[in-house]
């Protein structure tokens, strides 16, 4: 029962994380829909919606969850030492 509980929580807290890398993708000074973001994944056609999620908003979404385990990492590194 206990690890029931465990794993929903991991689940939440993943389904959290896809929601602010989605959000992050698709939110900005300018908002862009779902269907623009898979465009820009799937069939990149250098249009200024594609330019900005390819270039500038993919790799801040997929580094910053990086830089927040490191982070995390290091904390439990420190603490232990």
């Amino acid at each position: 029962m206990f690890l029931r509980r465990e794993v929903a929580i991991y689940l939440g807290l993943l389904l959290a994380l896809v929601g602010a890398v989605l959000a992050s993708l698709l939110l900005g000074y300018r908002v862009y829909s779902p269907l623009e973001l898979w465009g820009a994944l799937t069939a990149f056609d250098s249009s200024e919606a594609h330019i900005v999620i390819r270039d500038y908003r993919l790799p801040r979404a997929l580094v910053a969850p990086l830089c927040g385990a490191a982070l995390g990492l290091a904390g439990v590194v420190v603490q232990t030492l």
